[in-house]
């Protein structure tokens, strides 16, 4: 699961545009004509991938295809969560999903211990299958991968550890359910025998480490520093196959910076203010309007310091008449001063600019 998951974990590095600077500059050359040529080696690769997909597929299909037949064309005993499946031919009890497939006479006669049918009663409420299958479908997509024939292996192990654990919690003594194992999976009792590879069947290949487990007991504490020396490893593979991605990091303008975090600076004073100017220059009517010029600046000042939002919440901005037009007029004056321009302002009678 890590091995797919890793490599799909993007870290995203922002850089600064001016370090990228030293970067070596490609130079493309029009002139420059490149030989297309065929890459037989990439073809080849892949058809033999292909070739083995089609074959670990087809023997994947074939194994669930058979296990499907095996179901339905023999006799079925429910019990309240399993299905105990009874075959006519001598069989290593084995567990697919909630299917349990049992030698019918050893079932009928009551020659299968109750040890055995817990262990594979534990194989299907545990829902072992499911990492079965996830494992063989792994197997067809990377079957080139060696580590997953071992990986597969040390799955089953774990689910056997996992089904001798549930029985001895059940009270069974330990070698008793060791001398049982043996009995049924012992090459002498089934010899020629041959269990898919989709289900959970007792191995007698394993035993000796299952015995092993059994007897060992782990205490707590030193589950937990096994766990903890996990850390650094999976942060090193984290860190190492994992996606990097190199994105510029765009400069923002730097008057709309400091636009923006003067705008968020305006006070609730500085808001009153603005709405006791704007208001007084609203209620008065536009013929008759008297405009102080210290107010008039004040109110630009405020306005312009406004976030949009307080803009919205604040009286609107006072519909001043335009200014009075400027009339210049150029006067010729005798004296060292070549000429001397004098701006006269004509005051409109709509409104009066008090300069105060």
């Amino acid at each position: 699961m890590l091995s797919i998951a890793i490599p799909l974990i993007t870290f995203t590095y922002y850089v600064d545009p001016t370090t990228t600077e030293n970067f070596p500059k490609i130079i493309q050359d029009s002139n420059l004509q490149l030989e297309d040529k065929t890459n037989y080696l990439t073809i080849i690769l892949w058809s033999i991938y292909g070739i083995g997909v089609l074959i670990f597929g087809s023997l994947f299909f074939k194994n669930l295809i058979q296990i499907v037949f095996k179901i339905n064309r023999n006799t079925k005993v429910k019990s309240q969560h399993f299905t105990n499946v009874l075959l006519q031919n001598l069989v290593i009890p084995h567990t697919f999903f909630n299917y349990i497939f049992l030698n019918k006479y050893k079932f009928e006669t009551k020659q299968i211990p109750k040890e055995v049918l817990l262990h594979e009663e534990t194989h299907a409420t545990q829902k072992h299958s499911i990492d079965v299958l996830f494992i063989e479908i792994l197997q067809v997509v990377f079957w080139f991968n060696p580590l997953l024939y071992f990986i597969k292996k040390d799955i089953k192990l774990n689910h056997e550890f996992l089904a001798d654990q549930a029985v001895l919690n059940n009270g069974f003594d330990t070698s008793a359910y060791q001398n049982t194992l043996l009995a049924f999976s012992s090459p002498d009792s089934y010899r020629d025998v041959k269990t898919h590879q989709l289900a959970n069947a007792i191995n007698y290949s394993l035993i000796k480490k299952r015995f092993t487990v059994m007897k060992t007991q782990t205490s707590k504490k030193g589950i937990w520093l096994r766990s903890l020396l996990l850390l650094p490893l999976l942060a090193i593979l984290l860190f190492s196959f994992s996606t990097k991605v190199i994105v510029l990091e765009e400069k923002t303008n730097i008057a709309e910076q400091k636009l923006t975090s003067i705008q968020d600076k305006v006070s609730a004073k500085q808001i009153a203010e603005y709405n006791t100017l704007a208001k007084k220059y609203n209620d008065m009517p536009e013929d008759d309007m008297i405009i102080r010029k210290k107010d008039l600046k004040r109110l630009k000042s405020l306005y312009g310091l406004m976030s949009s939002e307080q803009k919205k919440n604040a009286e609107p901005f006072p519909n001043f008449p335009p200014p009075p037009p400027t009339v210049v007029e150029v006067v010729e004056i005798k004296s060292p001063e070549a000429v001397k321009v004098i701006e006269v302002i004509e005051i409109l009678p709509t409104a009066i600019l008090v300069f105060s």
